[in-house]
């Protein structure tokens, strides 16, 4: 049998480390389905986007094991490479929004046998620009601005909870950071999309995928696959209102909330005249203002 040549690119730290199948256990059944493996580690936070550019300029096939943030500097890196290769996901993390909303299997021995019979699908990224230096950066799920994104930062002091509660971790951060957040306001300028126009709110979610948090559903308009964001703003402040919004965005119901607007759109402006931090794929990226 002629094998294919494939970039293992993984995260030895993703995941809750209860339940993941071993990484010796997916490298066999990429083996299995035909692949021929290089492995490449990442070392860091970031390093990802390193192990991956180097990954596809070797590969025309890259496998990527680990969670949505992996997921996000692998893209990131192959965007760098310069190069097409086809990626295969394997879920390695705690949410795997992702690999949830692409309908990928959330064993990770299971998503291997993709490489046999899964058929591509062309994503569109988000591309993210922090106005202050020009920084560019790929997302493929979300860019968020506020409440969730503050959450998000807090929760770089919470990652050995996180390997213990799993998603649960986020409420911890949630009341740490949560609660004492003023909500500052926020401008977004809509400049190509159904309404453009300038709205203000207190917290932005700009999605590009249908999934958020697993569980939770706040962009039900946004497809992966088509180049658009579906944006939702959040009108007024209040840790209250977030939290009875709650319930709704579990169910996919986030619409039916009166402070919450939503808008589809190619290009934005997200600015703010206090200090408001930014989250894309559930990985802590700066402040505002982006575009």
């Amino acid at each position: 049998m002629t094998r294919r040549p494939l970039g293992l690119v993984y995260n030895p730290a993703a995941g809750d480390g209860r339940w993941r199948p071993s990484l010796d256990s997916v490298r066999r059944a990429l083996e299995a389905a035909g692949a021929e493996v290089e492995m490449f580690a990442t070392r860091a936070p970031g390093d990802g986007v390193e192990q991956t550019r180097l990954a596809a300029s070797r590969h025309d096939l890259v496998a990527v094991h680990g969670g949505d943030g992996s997921i996000n500097e692998a893209f990131n890196g192959i965007v760098a490479s310069g190069r097409s290769p086809r990626v295969l996901l394997l879920p390695g993390g705690t949410m795997n929004v992702l690999c949830r909303d692409l309908g990928v299997p959330l064993d990770s021995v299971e998503a291997a046998e993709l490489l046999k019979s899964g058929i591509p699908r062309r994503l569109c990224l988000g591309l993210c620009v922090r106005a202050s230096d020009g920084t560019k950066r790929y997302f493929s799920l979300m860019a968020g601005a506020g409440l969730d994104a503050v959450i998000v930062h807090g929760m770089q002091q919470f990652s050995a909870a996180k390997r213990v509660l799993g998603p649960f971790a986020f409420f911890l951060s949630g009341v740490w950071r949560g609660l004492p957040y003023r909500f500052p306001e926020i401008e977004i300028v809509v400049e190509e999309g159904e309404a453009p126009g300038t709205y203000r709110g207190r917290e932005v979610v700009v999605g590009k995928s249908k999934g958020y948090g697993g569980w939770f559903t706040v962009t039900d308009r946004a497809d992966s696959g088509q180049p658009m964001f579906e944006v939702a703003i959040a009108k007024k402040k209040g840790m209250l209102r977030h939290l009875a919004a709650m319930p709704l965005a579990f169910f996919g119901q986030l619409k039916r909330s009166r402070n919450y607007l939503f808008t589809m759109c190619t290009r934005l402006r997200i600015t703010s005249a206090g200090q408001v931090p930014v989250q894309m794929d559930g990985d802590a990226t700066g402040m505002l203002p982006i575009e």
